[in-house]
């Protein structure tokens, strides 16, 4: 039931019109912050080094819960492709680079491989679950794809983007950059 709300709360946010979505000016490191107490608790039982480095001003225009479940998604994510790594390490940084502020998550995980980099942001395109490498720890996880076309959805309604580089078996580092305020 918990998962079936989810799915449809994150269709939900595809039929809205970004408008509608009420931005204001605030901390993306705030925002980080608070998306990472969520998911702490979660981080620490499942044995996950978290590593952070946070810049003391990354002001931005942006729709907090939005953001926030931007990053929890990239947050859950990283920590899914550790499953199969020691020690398991998920970084998570903010800072700014030209007229951008940004989150940047990177994990020492499964990685992607290169042929699904073009897809991965496609709605219900999934590496885990019934998708994944038969006996991988991915296919224990479930995912319907809807994630990462949700954050990207999210990136765009901030006039911002998602960006990846990743190399199977080595990790992967996502980064959402949006305009500085």
């Amino acid at each position: 039931t918990k998962r079936g709300t989810e799915i449809v709360r994150e269709l939900a946010v595809f039929s809205d019109q970004s408008a509608q979505w009420g931005f204001s000016h605030g901390s993306l490191t705030e925002t980080v912050i608070e998306a990472l107490s969520f998911c702490r608790k979660e981080m620490d039982s499942a044995g996950i080094q978290i590593k952070t480095e946070f810049a003391k001003d990354c002001s931005a225009v942006l729709n907090f819960g939005l953001v926030k479940q931007l990053v929890m998604n990239l947050i859950r994510n990283a920590a899914h492709a550790t499953l199969e790594k020691e020690p398991r390490t998920v970084r998570i940084e903010t800072g700014s680079e030209g007229e951008n502020v940004f989150v940047r998550v990177t994990d020492n995980g499964c990685g992607i491989p290169k042929g699904y980099l073009p897809k991965i942001f496609d709605p219900f395109f999934t590496t885990k679950g019934a998708q994944a490498t038969p006996g991988s720890a991915q296919a224990a996880v479930s995912g319907v794809g809807l994630g990462l076309s949700l954050s990207q959805t999210v990136a765009q309604a901030h006039r911002g983007e998602i960006t990846v580089r990743s190399t199977p078996n080595k990790g992967s580092c996502f980064t959402f950059s949006l305009p500085v305020a």
